[in-house]
């Protein structure tokens, strides 16, 4: 009896570390691969009214408020409105972005492209109550439904465009293909995060995000399929003290046995 008991302490802990968010590991794995631009969303000026990159440049501005993110803080777009940016992307690029809805559905846009530059950008809006529309630009490429399950929970949501395709990913692993929709079909653009832009809107927030989002990121080149593997992978690396009591708890079972 005791024998079972050491062991499911150490697989209880276990599990727990993969729930909970490894923030230094990811922001690591995150630097590693050179980001333009990198928001973490903890870091908020308040005479600009925007969150200033980590690293990189733009900013993001609008009315979110902060609330807890998968990791430090997020900006909670239900209660406080829709954020712009001038962060810009030039041919290849990636963009990378966790997401949670405040209920457990989604509705509004996640992210929406500058409409003036139609041919530019993601659009993410809502298809049902777990899932998205995904477009390459304003409309101008469909590229399919992304299927979310467990609105409640945090998702990874990262989109690449390169000289072949633009593809889509959820949670670590590709989704959505278009070869369709290429590094050459656009030039520089701004993403708008969590609803509409003003100028196609006609107002402020106009379709706004029921939700939080979190840990930011532009690349001014395609992310590789092992890049997004490994940025996913890393939220929910086991912290050292989580591998050491789990050793320890083995130990203990061996040494029960004996």
């Amino acid at each position: 009896m005791k024998k079972v008991v050491v062991l499911s302490v150490s697989l209880v802990v276990l599990c727990a570390s993969f729930v909970n968010a490894n923030t230094t590991t990811y922001q690591a794995a995150v630097a590693a691969d050179s980001p333009s631009s990198y928001f973490s969303f903890d870091v908020y000026n308040s005479v600009n009214q925007a969150w200033m990159p980590d690293s990189g440049y733009g900013w993001v501005g609008g009315s979110g408020v902060m609330t807890a993110g998968i990791s430090g803080n997020a900006i909670d777009i239900a209660n406080g409105g829709r954020c712009n940016s001038d962060i810009q992307a030039t041919t290849s690029f990636s963009q990378e972005i966790w997401l949670e809805s405040d209920s457990s559905s989604y509705t509004g846009a996640a992210l929406a492209p500058n409409p003036y530059q139609a041919a530019a950008g993601v659009l993410m809006q809502t298809h049902s109550s777990n899932s998205f529309d995904v477009f390459a630009g304003w409309g101008a490429d469909y590229l399919g439904v992304l299927t979310v399950t467990n609105p409640n929970a945090w998702h990874q949501i990262v989109v690449t465009v390169s000289s072949s395709a633009c593809e889509v990913y959820l949670d670590g692993q590709v989704q959505l293909t278009d070869p369709g929709f290429t590094a050459a079909s656009y030039g520089d653009f701004d993403q708008e995060l969590g609803g509409y832009p003003d100028a196609y809107a006609g107002t402020y927030g106009a379709n706004t995000f029921n939700g939080n989002l979190d840990e930011y990121s532009v690349y001014n080149y395609a992310l590789s399929a092992d890049q997004v593997a490994a940025h996913y992978n890393a939220m929910y690396t086991p912290e050292p003290a989580t591998m050491i009591l789990l050793a320890g708890g083995a130990l203990g079972l061996l040494r029960r046995r004996k």
